[in-house]
């Protein structure tokens, strides 16, 4: 049994890249939307929250903060990206997490 624990452990230690990257893509599109071209917000709009997202697509603050901090599950993240698709259809996820990771891109 610990030989099958530490298993599981390694797999999701090689996917730690993976995922942080996902999640510092998904906060910096957050942190972004409703900016201007240059970064700024006017009066009108705000930055979105962790806390505002999370009511939008009907899940609890610690779901979404996890997420966006390399762990997370995958129902708050199809959640997630569903919430972003309806508010940015041109947010480019892939592109993103290319980006991010650049070289160390998984290769299936």
């Amino acid at each position: 049994m610990a030989q099958a624990t530490y298993k599981n452990l390694t797999k999701d230690y090689r996917n730690m890249n993976l995922m942080s990257a996902v999640g510092v893509a998904l906060s910096s599109w957050r942190k972004n939307f409703g900016a201007n071209e240059f970064g700024e917000f006017d009066d009108s709009h705000k930055q979105l929250s962790i806390n505002a997202v999370a009511k939008a697509i009907g899940e609890r603050y610690e779901g979404v903060y996890r997420l966006e901090h390399g762990g997370g599950t995958s129902t708050v993240l199809v959640k997630y990206l569903l919430f972003i698709k309806q508010h940015d259809p041109k947010f480019d996820l892939e592109a993103r997490i290319k980006e991010i990771m650049g070289d160390k891109y998984p290769k299936y």
